[in-house]
């Protein structure tokens, strides 16, 4: 064969393998790009999950200091009307306080079931029992031990929510 075939050759299998390696190596930056971008939606979404259950678990604690705060005056109230009595449910509740109350609470169950914790969730529902169980219950008896219940409970939900907040950041 002549020296210019072998030179046309040579050209045509320098091209084949160069088309060859840029196309191999377009592919692989673009699989790698590919890995990248979803590798950065993954930590955004992860990100953006975190941020809400930060929001979420703020939320908790404002509203529940709010509402531990209006049960406790509460309580306080239908005790100080008992020892005067001697009798338990005589005290009705102003219309302003429990509406806000009302409000807490439905507040507290919305955000309750927002958490990703599953153990958390069920103190949380606890604790709101508790809470309703101190205002409405029917006797001074069970009122009182509903509320030293709901007084250790609060300091642990409280521990247990700053927890996840710590988790999350």
């Amino acid at each position: 064969m002549n020296p210019e075939s072998w030179g046309f050759i040579g050209t045509l299998v320098g091209a084949i393998v160069g088309a060859s390696t840029s196309i191999i190596t377009t592919r692989l930056n673009s699989r790698n790009a590919i890995s990248i971008q979803t590798e950065v939606d993954k930590n955004l979404r992860n990100e953006r999950f975190r941020d809400f259950q930060r929001n979420n678990y703020l939320e908790i604690q404002d509203q529940l200091s709010n509402v531990i705060r209006l049960v406790t005056l509460t309580y306080f109230e239908d005790r100080s009307h008992f020892e005067v009595t001697k009798k338990w449910g005589g005290l009705k509740i102003d219309s302003k306080r429990n509406e806000e109350i009302r409000a807490y609470f439905q507040q507290l169950f919305i955000m309750t079931e927002r958490i990703d914790n599953d153990s958390l969730r069920p103190q949380l529902e606890e604790i709101r029992t508790k809470m309703a169980n101190c205002i409405g219950a029917e006797s001074f008896d069970i009122s009182n031990d509903n509320y030293m219940q709901l007084s250790d409970n609060y300091s642990i939900i409280m521990k247990e929510i700053g927890k996840e907040l710590r988790n999350n950041y």
